[in-house]
């Protein structure tokens, strides 16, 4: 009876966090693709293209500026009265704002406004492609009036079901010993902030992971949509199918990352993303439905693989009794700065240097580089038996 219970309670804490990640991912899918295409012309209008664009993708990177707060209060809340109470605050916030966004007015409607209001995974970026593929269809104006609406309404469905599930869910072992000791952290942020070179090369192994998902699955939306002036539906479809690919990948590099180790795999994938926007943007630039899945893919066979396994790697690098605080805090700011800039960024190279692609090539491969290294100087700053260990437990 105890074997079944204990099985049974990692099975549902991994339904829970897929089913977190899924919302946590579709409410950013949906914001950033709405960001690429209907954003700009609804609610910053203007004859300047880039000037809407570059707004747009800034109230994006608003929002991840505001995570690193995010993170401490939760983590705060994560350390001293469990992951569970934490999960429930941070899931309901998430919904709720997404789907108050699909309600706001546009520019037209409430005047300057609406702009002030607007600051308010895998299968979440197959759900978001999804949603945007199938509203895409309408009607150009219907689009632009309501359509893009949808799949931001649609967010209340996720989040009855996540509530839900999570309900389900039991505190860690780990922070069940830790309160039954009375280890528990007063201050989790200051305990933190002692390990504060661990943040540092936490924050860095993490740059990839988040700003190569948000260059090649948002950002490429934009940039093969307004520079390449290629279909909007065609590039959704291919969007929705790379999401699928990427379920299938970040499946299959957790396999490997069990038989071969955590660290090497990372070491491997981040190498490989060097090369990877050498690939992708020729190929998308050809401009056919084959060639743009075919770049975007192979940035996901990196970026996904990368995703799926760099979370248990760095969870290993904090005492349980500030792993939350720790752990969210290098998340979110690293979030802040590789996930909300990088579309911003991207976007002002492919103005400045169009119809070039080096560039962006170079951007990049800027930031696989930095993980890199960070991912190497994480094992390099421990002794080999304490690597090892952070590697086994990651893997």
């Amino acid at each position: 009876m105890q074997t079944a219970q204990s099985t049974a309670q990692p099975r549902r804490a991994a339904m829970a966090s897929f089913i977190g990640t899924t919302i946590e991912w579709y409410d950013f899918y949906s914001y950033a693709t709405a960001a690429a295409l209907v954003f700009g012309p609804l609610f910053f209008p203007g004859e300047n293209r880039l000037l809407g664009l570059l707004a747009s993708f800034g109230s994006f990177a608003i929002g991840f500026l505001a995570r690193p707060i995010g993170g401490v209060l939760f983590g705060r809340i994560g350390d001293k009265l469990g992951r569970k109470r934490a999960l429930m605050g941070t899931l309901s916030l998430m919904a709720i704002a997404t789907v108050l966004i699909g309600c706001l007015p546009t520019y037209a409607q409430a005047g300057w406004i609406a702009p002030v209001a607007q600051l308010g995974s895998a299968g979440g970026l197959i759900l978001s492609m999804l949603a945007f593929s199938a509203v895409s269809r309408l009607e150009p104006e219907a689009f632009l009036a309501w359509g893009w609406r949808l799949p931001f309404l649609a967010s209340a469905v996720l989040l009855a079901v996540g509530f839900v599930i999570r309900m389900s869910v039991n505190e860690s072992p780990a922070f069940e010993a830790m309160q039954a000791s009375g280890d528990v952290a007063k201050q989790p942020l200051a305990e933190a902030l002692k390990a504060w070179p661990l943040i540092a090369l936490a924050i860095g192994a993490n740059v990839y992971g988040i700003a190569g998902v948000y260059f090649s699955n948002i950002f490429m939306i934009s940039y093969a949509t307004q520079y390449l002036q290629l279909d909007r539906a065609m590039i959704l479809d291919c969007m929705f199918w790379v999401a699928v690919l990427q379920f299938f990948v970040q499946l299959g590099a957790a396999t490997l990352a069990d038989r071969f180790g955590t660290r090497r795999m990372l070491v491997i994938l981040a190498a490989f993303a060097m090369v990877v926007p050498f690939i992708m943007l020729p190929l998308v630039r050809m401009g056919e439905a084959h060639t743009v899945f075919a770049g975007v893919a192979i940035a996901t066979l990196a970026e996904s693989g990368y995703y799926a396994i760099i979370a248990g790697f760095v969870s290993g690098m904090f005492a349980a009794r500030i792993r939350y605080t720790a752990i969210s805090l290098s998340y979110q700011v690293c979030g802040a700065f590789a996930g909300g800039l990088t579309p911003l960024l991207a976007t002002v190279l492919a103005d400045r240097f169009f119809p070039l692609w080096w560039p962006m090539a170079i951007f990049y491969a800027g930031f696989a580089a930095l993980s890199l290294i960070c991912v190497l100087s994480i094992g390099r700053s421990r002794p080999a038996a304490e690597a090892s260990a952070l590697d086994a437990r990651a893997a």
